[in-house]
């Protein structure tokens, strides 16, 4: 029973590559096959591990989805401490998830006379000072494959503790694309 429900569950996300996953109260999480970033309802994070592609279906970390979208996941080992049993409770409210680093508050498109942007605002939520903080756009097809990557640095670019910091992400020349990902990457001193 518990290997049909995890086939069901690989059977659900298998998209081409891009994985947008839906669950109760709103929650939207977006998965992109081979990198570890992610958005939480549109907020940046680090997965420990990428989903990928193995056999013409796709993986996704089962504990980094369960746990975004309210669930709670346990683990049985064995003496020899391989996993034995898998077992994800769904149901009851959904807290919302505590975000650390640097994270983007928001974030939005435009085009005017013939130049493209992505504007936004990213915080530095950690306690300490962040330096050289720089937001990455890569560009995705329908299909999953990625046509372009673009970044920028923050405004500031060495944002304090709590600090709001902008960025433009800009660009002119015409390249087709369905969607965005971003990932804030920065150095802490």
């Amino acid at each position: 029973m518990k290997k049909l429900v995890l086939l069901l569950l690989v059977c659900l996300f298998v998209v081409f590559g891009v994985l947008p996953l839906y669950g109760s109260s709103q929650t939207t999480i977006v998965l992109t096959v081979g990198d570890t970033s992610a958005l939480v309802n549109d907020n940046a994070v680090t997965l420990d591990v990428a989903p990928f592609i193995k056999d013409g279906r796709t993986f996704v970390p089962l504990r980094f989805v369960s746990e975004q979208l309210g669930g709670e996941v346990t683990y049985d080992t064995k003496p020899d401490g391989t996993v034995n049993t898998i077992t994800v409770k769904m149901g009851g409210a959904i807290e919302p998830t505590t975000q650390t680093g640097v994270v983007i508050l928001s974030e939005g498109p435009y085009s005017e006379y013939g130049y493209n942007s992505i504007t936004g605002e990213v915080q530095n939520q950690l306690g300490n000072p962040v330096t050289d903080v720089t937001v990455i756009a890569t560009f995705y097809d329908a299909a999953g494959t990625v046509v372009g990557t673009k970044s920028t640095s923050t405004d500031p670019q060495d944002p304090t503790p709590s600090e709001i910091a902008s960025f433009e992400i800009s660009w002119s020349e015409e390249f087709p694309f369905d969607h965005y990902v971003l990932k804030v990457t920065w150095s802490q001193p």
